[in-house]
């Protein structure tokens, strides 16, 4: 049986290594996991149970540099958090897709219709944030850095994607639509069926589509934070 006292040194052997508090408590667990094996099982004391813990963990540990102004993080940490991106990203891909096959059918249908459907998406995603802001305004403003943000988990910077996309899609889509829709609707066309393809189409395009995909981006970490946060209150108490 690991007493409190042996807990906290597997603390202090994590200490230093910029972790978040998620994966640093999931870490911890598959300490406590094989330090209970080699002990109990194994019939190994302590101090070389630990020492061959430590050395298993040895390699993931190591300190990985990043851009020079960003702290530098453990392997686990940039390979945990590369791989939740991927899956993220291709569930916000999934999503867009569909978003701009439907959006590009209706053009080819009925121009009204696409306007319609293109303005209700972005409403609804305003509108969505403005509950979530409400109702989550603790959460959400955790995700957004500043110098006294606490690292708490490996999907929490992905939700500011949600703040920052909701005030474009109100600023570059929304604001004055009628007028910004022509211009995507007129630069469809020239893409398409002239062939035409140059900055002011593929700005006006980029416009009406980049801010939604990085809108569903944002929302999914979103929910892989608060799912993250929610097991941290169950395993450590842990509250915001």
């Amino acid at each position: 049986m690991i007493t409190s006292e042996q807990s906290r040194k597997f603390g202090e052997f994590l200490n230093g290594k910029n972790l978040p508090l998620d994966l640093k408590v999931e870490i911890l667990d598959h300490i406590s996991e094989q330090m209970n094996y080699k002990t109990e099982v194994e019939g190994k004391d302590f101090g070389m149970a630990f020492s061959e813990v430590k050395e298993s963990w040895k390699a993931d540990l190591v300190m990985k540099k990043r851009f020079y102004f960003w702290p530098n993080i453990t392997k686990i940490h940039r390979e945990t958090a590369y791989m939740s991106d991927i899956e993220i990203f291709k569930k916000a891909s999934l999503t867009f897709g569909i978003y701009c096959i439907i959006s590009t059918a209706l053009i080819f249908y009925s121009k009204t219709a696409a306007s319609n459907f293109i303005f209700s998406v972005n409403l609804i995603i305003t509108v969505v944030f403005a509950i979530l802001l409400i109702s989550n305004f603790k959460i959400l403003k955790s995700t957004f850095p500043t110098r006294a943000k606490r690292n708490i988990s490996f999907v929490q910077n992905g939700g500011n994607n949600l703040i920052l996309c909701t005030l474009w899609i109100g600023n570059f889509v929304l604001y004055n639509f009628n007028e910004r829709f022509e211009k995507y609707y007129i630069a469809i066309h020239k893409i398409i069926f002239d062939g035409s393809i140059n900055f002011e189409a593929i700005q006006a395009v980029t416009i009406f589509n980049i801010f939604v995909f990085g809108w569903i981006y944002g929302f999914l970490y979103f929910l892989e934070y608060k799912k993250s946060l929610k097991i941290l209150e169950q395993k450590i108490n842990f509250k915001l």
